[in-house]
């Protein structure tokens, strides 16, 4: 898996999960992650302009090209 460089524009709260809306190579980009782990700890706050290292597997993760279409990986 690689991993990329994103910067936070904004970051919600939203129940269990935060929804991060970030630039990656010069992409908009948004991520749900859980807002706590399998041993209860509660993830760390983070706010606009911070940086994320994402790593994801292609089975979680959704491409779209500008038109709204849903790009096939």
């Amino acid at each position: 898996m690689e991993t990329l460089s994103a910067t936070v524009d904004v970051s919600e709260m939203m129940s269990s999960e935060v929804h991060f809306h970030a630039s990656v190579l010069s992409r908009d980009v948004a991520e749900i992650v859980p807002s706590m782990d399998l041993n209860g700890s509660h993830a760390k706050s983070c706010s606009a302009g911070n940086q994320l290292n994402l790593t994801f597997s292609g089975n979680v993760c959704h491409v779209f090209e500008k038109n709204g279409n849903n790009l096939e990986l």
